[in-house]
């Protein structure tokens, strides 16, 4: 069984992933020259979200929920550039999670089954 406090942010896979404040992601869009709308896209429910808003911040205070609209800095490690940087954009998370539990259900009471193909 998965210890419940393991965090998926300290998996070495896992890039770092930081909370923006509202001063420094609008530095951030001017610098790049593109609106909230024009950023890829990360679910409110993605793990490394929940991680996120269970996490504290430089200055120790816990980063707690976040808002859909914030902007998230996603730093990779690269062997050739060090560093690549990338931002998202937090959308509302949990609406394909409950239409996909909807279908399962519907589909075990329709007689389909999850392991056959």
């Amino acid at each position: 069984m998965v210890s419940e406090k393991f965090n998926v942010l300290s998996h070495d896979l896992v890039p770092e992933h930081k909370l923006l404040t509202e001063e420094e992601a609008v530095k951030v869009l001017e610098h790049l020259g593109v609106d909230r709308s024009k950023l890829p896209k990360i679910r409110k429910d993605d793990a490394a979200i929940l991680a996120l808003e269970q996490s504290f911040d430089e200055n120790g205070n816990k980063v707690g929920p976040i808002k859909e609209g914030s902007v998230i800095k996603v730093v990779r490690k690269s062997k050739t550039a060090e560093e690549f940087v990338a931002y998202r954009l937090v959308i509302g998370g949990g609406e394909y999670k409950d239409r996909f539990a909807e279908k399962m259900n519907k589909w075990k009471v329709e007689g389909f089954d999850e392991g056959s193909s």
